[in-house]
């Protein structure tokens, strides 16, 4: 190695006196001699006294610089203050320098800072010895005395990343940097560490072109925000008030927690910077932050929050190699943080690379609390249930557990958490908590209930007890192609009466098998119609079926309910409703009472148009006069008045249609008497009596001797006038005489009066006029 010697003195042979180098190679390149004297320029502190005594000499800062040169070429200097020079003047100071083209560990055999106090350093020829490196206590000593150590290990490593970072100003005692710069090269992978450059001392940190810069604290620098956020990253080691805010990374927070652990020997196995065209540089110190991070977990050093993400990620990479204690010190220390903002994510992540069978505890420990955090799922339970880990469950876990599940924990967290209390020994838990995603026919809780044989008679117990207050659900649970067939019914009434109910064809079947099941007394009817009808809207066969059974408030309002909803008309509704007035009147309103009878007597008369039913014409009658109208008396009206002037029923059964009219002539109102004018005026047209004389001579007879009310009778004498008399003109002789006859046989004494009816009123007579024809000849 080239080395040089620069100081001030009188010169050799005539030469010229002042700073020179006194010894250099014998034919330097001037531009080298040029930069290697600018770089071991030395100013002494503003604050050194100007004529300093040997022991104040002794005190001045040695700056020791570890230069790069554009070529290529390294230049390891030393440079003190010596005083007085050749002519008396004070600011002398001797620069001893090495020059070498390749790195500095070539001829050195370590690193450049690792010369600082060689006693070979300013004597010609004199060993400079690269292997003194300061001893471990000394090192952690004065590392773990600077608060701000992370952040600083995160800027040394930015100062190679592509563009490099922005240079590091290190305000102490030089000896100080001198010592931190040995905790730096001791952190950083050793081909950063070899290229960094420095100056343990510098008055003017503007000038200064190396990677960090150590400075007094009264050198020429203005702390000022440009400087601290912009330009330089600043670190002040007895005032954090004039340091740069700390920007810390994953490398650099793992790093400063293996220092504050004294654990130093990991930083040895760093990988090598990235490749300038392979890894970029964010993975790869992302890759060398998570392998320290890890490494420190597999110590059992705790580590920053946010260096954890890192670590798992680097976990996830290894195959093997480190051994079982490593993974277990590793999984009980990412257990121990239970305040790490994703700690369930991370913990979820680690259920995957733990999962092997040397590492049995590790494994199921952390999905243990995995599952508890909300990180895991039934994957991973089950393998944790399928080795049946000795002494995973103790009392504190128990309790956590226990705690936790009873906390109402977020709906994608709760299966596995129901799953793990139930390995803990909390079946009637973990019973409780899975009822309802179960009753939610939630896939999950099915697969951890099929999973699970422990469960399944706590979970029957729950939806016994469910089953018996609120069955709607567990029925539709029951109905499920879900249900597990293993889960046992016996010796639970309403599970079981479900069950029969769930197997049913139809509700009517539903009904009749829990019923068999429970019996039918008042409360297992109400429980069973609640269950099947629970907004009590059932169909008419339905309400049949129920009613068959028995009758009770429930059941009659259910039937209530139906009929209300339906067509009073409609098939079926007769029958309920004659069927709840013979077994149920005592619970009916009187009103409720009278619509059924008139829905009974309008069914009749729509079932047995032709047949002759004594006195329920009048019956209905009378029920209409005592309601109010409404839809359904203006329907029965519309029907009793079709059944009386139907022409077909009256020349077929003329003796039942007279009396059913003697009965709407005594009884009917103002309402009906009109329908049945309207009626009549529709059915019984003028031509109509040309092809049927018995139609003619019955309603002669109807309206003519039929005695009523006034409303009749006025009714009467219209239709008399209206239709009777038009009608009278139509038929022929022939006709007419089978008319009389009609009457003669039926109201003898009759006859007279319709013969004189039919005088009044003699045949019209219709003549032919044919138009006239007028030939025209060709």
């Amino acid at each position: 190695m080239d080395e040089w010697h620069y100081t001030s003195v009188i010169g050799d042979r005539g030469g010229v006196p002042g700073f020179q180098f006194t010894v250099a190679p014998r034919y330097p390149d001037p531009a080298l001699r040029r930069q290697i004297e600018a770089l071991v320029a030395y100013e002494p502190p503003r604050s050194a006294p100007p004529h300093p005594t040997a022991e104040e000499i002794g005190a001045f800062p040695i700056a020791l610089s570890h230069a790069v040169f554009p070529d290529g070429t390294s230049v390891l200097s030393h440079v003190r203050y010596i005083g007085q020079d050749y002519s008396g003047r004070f600011g002398n100071f001797y620069a001893h320098s090495f020059q070498t083209p390749a790195s500095l560990d070539v001829g050195l055999g370590g690193l450049p800072i690792h010369t600082w106090g060689s006693p070979g350093w300013g004597t010609v020829g004199g060993r400079i010895s690269a292997h003194l490196v300061p001893d471990d206590a000394t090192l952690l000593r004065h590392a773990n005395s600077y608060p701000g150590l992370a952040g600083l290990l995160s800027d040394a490593l930015r100062l190679f990343a592509p563009g490099g970072g922005r240079q590091i100003i290190l305000v102490a005692e030089a000896d100080e940097v001198a010592l931190l710069l040995a905790v730096i090269c001791r952190t950083l992978p050793y081909g950063h560490a070899r290229g960094l450059t420095f100056t343990t001392y510098t008055r003017r940190p503007y000038t200064a072109n190396f990677h960090i810069i150590g400075t007094c604290p009264d050198g020429e620098f203005s702390f000022g925000d440009a400087e601290m956020l912009h330009q330089y990253r600043v670190h002040h080691l007895s005032d954090s008030r004039q340091c740069s805010p700390p920007e810390p990374s994953v490398w650099g927070e793992a790093a400063a927690a293996l220092w504050r652990a004294g654990e130093l020997g990991v930083f040895q196995d760093a990988d090598g910077p990235p490749d300038a065209d392979g890894e970029g540089w964010k993975d790869w110190e992302e890759r060398q932050g998570g392998r320290l991070a890890g490494t420190a977990l597999g110590i059992g050093i705790p580590v920053p929050h946010g260096t954890l993400a890192s670590a798992v990620a680097w976990a996830e990479t290894r195959t093997g190699g480190l051994g079982p204690e490593f993974w277990d010190r590793f999984a009980a220390r990412l257990i121990a943080e239970k305040e790490a903002p994703d700690r369930a994510a991370l913990l979820g992540r680690a259920c995957g690379f733990l999962d092997r069978e040397d590492l049995d505890r590790a494994h199921a420990e952390v999905v243990r609390d995995a599952v508890l955090a909300g990180g895991a799922g039934l994957d991973a339970l089950a393998r944790i249930r399928a080795r049946a880990v000795p002494g995973l469950f103790s009392e504190a876990a128990r309790a956590e557990i226990a705690r936790v599940l009873a906390a109402d924990p977020p709906r994608d967290d709760l299966i596995p958490l129901i799953g793990l209390a139930a390995l803990a020994g909390h079946a009637p838990q973990a019973a409780a908590a899975l009822l309802p995603p179960l009753v939610a026919d939630d896939p999950a809780a099915w697969a951890l209930l099929l999973a699970e044989p422990a469960l399944h008679h706590d979970v029957g117990g729950e939806l016994e007890r469910l089953a018996s207050s609120d069955p709607v659900p567990v029925l539709r649970l029951l109905r499920s192609p879900s249900w597990p067939p293993a889960l046992d019914v016996s010796g639970r009434p309403h599970l079981r009466a479900l069950a029969e109910a769930a197997a049913g064809r139809g509700p009517a079947d539903a009904f009749r098998r829990i019923t068999a099941v429970l019996g039918n007394g008042p409360e297992q009817r109400a429980y069973a119609i609640e269950l099947i009808w629970p907004d009590r809207v059932a169909r008419l066969v339905d309400v049949q079926a129920v009613l068959a059974t028995g009758v009770d408030a429930l059941s009659v309002d259910l039937a209530m309910r139906a009929l209300r909803a339906q067509d009073p008309f409609a098939e079926g509704v007769a029958h309920v409703a004659r069927h709840l007035r013979e077994r149920a009147g005592d619970l009916l309103e009187p009103d409720v009472l009278r619509e059924f009878e008139l829905i009974e007597l309008a069914d009749g008369f729509a079932r047995r148009p032709a047949a002759a039913l004594p006195g329920q014409v009048g019956e209905a009658v009378s029920l209409l006069a005592e309601m109010a109208p409404g839809t359904l008396t203006e329907a029965v009206r519309r029907r009793v008045v079709a059944r009386l002037t139907s022409m077909d029923r009256i020349r077929a059964d003329y003796p039942a249609v007279r009396q059913e009219t003697a009965e709407l002539a005594r009884l009917g109102d103002g309402r009906l008497l009109h329908l049945y004018a309207l009626g009549a005026v529709k059915e019984f047209p003028p031509k109509l009596a040309a092809r049927s004389p018995d139609l003619l001579a019955h309603c002669f007879l109807l309206w003519q001797t039929v005695p009523g009310n006034a409303v009749w009778l006025r009714t009467a004498r219209r239709l008399y006038a209206d239709v009777l008399t038009p009608a009278a003109a139509r038929p022929g002789d022939r006709a007419r005489r089978d008319a009389l006859a009609r009457v003669a046989a039926l109201e003898p004494k009759w006859e007279a009066e319709f013969r004189q009816f039919l005088d009044q009123h003699p045949r019209r007579r219709f003549r032919l006029t044919l138009p006239k024809l007028i030939f025209r000849g060709p």
